[in-house]
């Protein structure tokens, strides 16, 4: 019974697995081809592929301006953030994600300044790396992508890796493994039911005949006594 209930377990265990590995890679596909990302209950997460904001530039005017701001992050880090919505505040000193004119890549850096011109709310953003004469540049909030909630250090390396051609490889070969083993595994239980209810029906069927042989002619005898 426990070897069963084990099995069962590692079995339901597999399938979970299975199934995390198709939508992470799945999740990879859309966000390749569509450019978007997934916000998985209202967050999203992404790996650290920079050290722009893993310290402070010595410049005085950013040591001033960030002093009790100790919330920077390294490559390889995790981050999590929250979708900008038009209703969603945005302050100096909040971390966003945004596309870089520059790079044309997505940037995580770090809000500096805001200003009002013509009705419209405008961000300068920078990094906690640069000096203070080296922003990204001014943005609206309709060019902000997400707003940082968080990050765990290091385990944006596992994203990054999982990612990479080598990773998706691993991941795709895995899933193809775990199949053919929750398959052949299957068959082989298949094949075990068949053999169990074949030896018990031969055992049954010699027993309903010697019950037939040693009852016959008492029943026989009966039947001559009663005539």
């Amino acid at each position: 019974m426990k070897k069963t209930k084990g099995k069962k377990a590692l079995d339901i265990i597999l399938t979970v697995l299975t199934g995390l590995i198709f939508l992470f890679v799945g999740y990879e596909i859309v966000i390749k081809f569509t450019g978007n990302s997934i916000y998985l209950f209202g967050y999203r997460i992404d790996a650290v592929e920079s050290n722009s904001m893993s310290g402070v530039n010595q410049d005085p005017a950013v040591v001033s301006f960030l002093e009790g701001h100790n919330d920077q992050f390294s490559k390889g880090d995790l981050i999590y953030s929250v979708k900008i919505e038009s209703n969603t505040p945005v302050n100096v000193y909040d971390t966003v994600l945004f596309i870089n004119p520059a790079s044309k890549l997505l940037t995580t850096h770090r809000v500096v300044a805001k200003k009002v011109e013509k009705g419209i709310t405008k961000y300068q953003i920078r990094a906690d790396m640069a000096n203070h004469e080296s922003p990204d540049g001014w943005f609206t909030k309709d060019q902000l992508i997400a707003k940082k909630v968080g990050s765990t250090p290091w385990l944006g390396n596992i994203v990054r890796f999982l990612r990479s051609i080598y990773g998706m490889i691993m991941l795709i070969g895995l899933a193809v493994i775990l199949i053919l083993y929750t398959y052949f595994s299957n068959q082989d239980k298949n094949k075990k039911k068949a053999l169990e209810n074949a030896s018990s029906q031969e055992l049954e069927q010699p027993t309903n005949q010697s019950e037939a042989v040693e009852n016959s002619p008492a029943e026989n005898q009966a039947k001559k006594e009663n005539k």
